[in-house]
């Protein structure tokens, strides 16, 4: 009879973690510490940008001698630049990526196993078949290190449960600007021409439409606009009552046996169908493909933050690239709540402090992520946060 999986656990102290870590490797390379510089995609999100009350304040700080209409008028305007910079800057950064993958495209090969057991090199064509590939990859290498541990348990030396090798000749930067920049790039005609009639009141129309906005352009107060929790709030309502054998079976449920319920939600909470679009609409076997193709995709995500690539790992991410992992995931309950109580702090070193200790807590449920999905299927994502966690605990503390 198999043994069922269970969710892991964080050890209320730093010294059982790292007793932990002597007994796995997997979990022993999530922590490692690295350095990289090929982890996160900068060019494909969002540059920096003042939110509009910074602005305003800033422009009072600058021009003193500027009063009523004249300070109103003069603070609009500097905040029509900004955004204004925001969208070239995003909108050459696509460009940029294009031509980056383009060539990537052009010159990238895998290596691949035909049906008859010869290794060849095949030119990917869609990053759909990219993922299928590299998601075979990471399997076979599970089977082969599982095969060799099982040969050699009775070996003096020790076993090993992961490569000591890269399997992937691509970065997960590279491996990230193949995912977003096809879409953002068919976005971009529209969205420059927007830009370019409406201007200063592009945001109001971006916000209205979410969709019509390129990764690198949208402005931080629309992301709850672009991830919106309903669907996440629903799949914790119907999970709640759960009890820990049923969470281990509804996480174990792949695309094609995973209830519609379930899948329908799973598809709205990821961005996988239009936000337009009544769900019903969709067939059912379109849904479980979509949702098979993004179980892939976090399978090879998965692997690149685990640090199983050799080339950084999740603590290498900046604090955009950790809030869209999260997001991916459903690691996030409500991106609306938490935009909003971070807004409401005036004071700059509250603030930074208040991002501090939330990008800590979502650097704990990311870590916690890539030590349970392994043992799971795609059905973990929408039992996340009905799981008892000890999420407090200041796992980045433990590594200084």
């Amino acid at each position: 009879m198999n043994k069922l999986p269970t969710f892991y656990k964080l050890p209320a102290q730093k010294s059982g973690l790292l007793q932990e870590l002597k007994s796995s490797p997997r979990l022993a390379s999530i922590w490692s510490y690295t350095d990289s510089k090929t982890t996160n995609a900068t060019r494909t999100l969002p540059i920096n940008i003042l939110s509009k009350q910074e602005i305003f304040t800033q422009v009072i700080h600058d021009y003193p001698d500027k009063q009523g209409l004249n300070l109103k008028f003069k603070q609009v305007v500097t905040y029509g630049k900004t955004i204004i910079n925001f969208y070239k800057a995003g909108i050459k950064n696509v460009w940029q990526n294009q031509s980056d993958l383009s060539k990537f495209k052009k010159d990238f090969y895998m290596q691949h196993v035909n049906q008859v057991g010869q290794q060849i090199k095949i030119k990917i064509p869609s990053f759909t078949k990219l993922i299928e590939v590299m998601s075979q990859r990471v399997y076979m290498e599970k089977v082969e290190i599982e095969t060799f541990n099982k040969n050699t348990k009775d070996d003096v030396k020790g076993i090993s449960n992961e490569s000591n090798l890269p399997i992937f000749n691509i970065t997960r930067e590279q491996f990230q600007i193949y995912k977003r920049t096809p879409s953002d790039f068919y976005k971009i005609p529209l969205f420059a021409l927007i830009c370019l009639l409406f201007e200063e009141l592009t945001p109001i129309l971006c916000y209205l439409i979410p969709e019509i906005t390129p990764s690198t352009c949208v402005l931080p107060n629309i992301l709850p606009r672009v991830w919106n929790p309903k669907a996440i709030n629903k799949l914790k309502q119907i999970n709640q009552d759960l009890t820990e054998v049923q969470m281990i079976d509804l996480s174990s449920k792949t695309s094609y046996n995973l209830d519609i319920e379930h899948v329908r939600l799973l598809c709205q909470s990821l961005r996988l169908v239009s936000r337009i679009t009544p769900i019903q609409l969709y067939p059912e076997t379109y849904l479980r493909d979509k949702l098979q193709q993004y179980y892939n995709y976090l399978i090879i995500d998965n692997y690149y933050l685990s640090g199983l690539n050799k080339d950084g790992n999740l603590w290498n991410l900046n604090d955009q690239e950790l809030i869209v992992a999260c997001l991916e995931r459903n690691l996030i309950q409500d991106i609306v709540q938490d935009t909003k109580q971070f807004n409401q702090i005036s004071d700059p070193i509250q603030k930074q402090t208040f991002q501090d200790q939330y990008m800590n807590k979502l650097r704990v449920k990311l870590f916690q992520f890539l030590v349970d999905f392994p043992h799971f299927n795609i059905g973990y994502l929408s039992v996340h946060h009905v799981i008892p966690r000890k999420e407090e605990i200041d796992l980045v503390s433990w590594r200084q």
